[in-house]
């Protein structure tokens, strides 16, 4: 991948660090199949039943599990529209987390009191808009330029700690304060420290809006990007 004269060093810093097609089946197979269809939907259809739980995550569910399989099928032919598909998925997996630990509260635990739901509704909103606007905010400064050059993939800043730490700790502590069930803790407290992943997960959003916005620089720099398979191999072979 050469640099253009025209091309600032951020941009085909960031660009030359996007990930291959190749390797979308292998995130698509860990966040989707694992993450989101094994840890979040087997508690949540598992007893104690919850209809109205159930209708509020199926729906969601499903719809990211059918664009899952087409990117699944065709990592290459939709290589952009992976890191909407993705940046979505964390959002979607952040929702049935929050469904389950709701449910984990009010029909494991048999918690009355509605403030317990409103507290996680704020604790999890707060967390994915802080992460979405950290993210935009060091697109925006270009901070990654300078995280890159020292060789680190991802700035955690300890405001970006503590807001974790913080979800996480409400959550242990939520769940304390009604059960003395070691086991409910655990499980919630699980729970919300994968919350925290796949919230920071969302923000490929701004990834796929980014590449958006600089498509024209992302084709110069790699020209065969979001092509299908069959149209890779045939420009490879008349680049010959």
């Amino acid at each position: 991948m050469k640099k253009g004269k025209d091309i600032d060093e951020f941009t085909f810093s960031y660009i030359s660090r996007l990930q291959l097609p190749k390797n979308n089946r292998h995130y698509i197979f860990g966040f989707l199949f694992i993450y989101l269809d094994i840890m979040g939907i087997i508690p949540l259809i598992s007893a104690p039943f919850s209809i109205q739980l159930f209708w509020a995550g199926i729906i969601p569910i499903i719809a990211i599990n059918l664009w899952g399989l087409v990117c699944f099928i065709a990592p290459y032919k939709f290589e952009h529209a992976f890191y909407l598909f993705f940046g979505v998925l964390g959002l979607v997996t952040t929702y049935i987390y929050f469904l389950v630990i709701q449910k984990f509260l009010f029909f494991n635990i048999g918690v009355k009191q509605n403030y317990y739901f409103y507290i996680g509704l704020v604790a999890i909103i707060s967390l994915l808009l802080f992460f979405h606007i950290y993210y935009r905010k060091m697109l925006k400064k270009r901070t990654f330029q300078k995280n890159q050059k020292q060789g680190i993939k991802i700035n955690v800043a300890p405001i970006v700690v503590m807001s974790s730490f913080g979800y996480i700790i409400a959550q242990l502590l939520m769940s304390s304060f009604v059960t003395d069930s070691l086991q409910l803790i655990v499980l919630i407290l699980i729970l919300a420290i994968f919350t925290v992943l796949t919230s920071f997960l969302s923000t490929w959003i701004q990834k796929y809006i980014f590449i958006k916005q600089n498509y024209d620089t992302v084709k110069k720099l790699r020209p065969d990007f979001n092509l299908s398979k069959s149209e890779r191999e045939n420009y490879i072979k008349n680049m010959r």
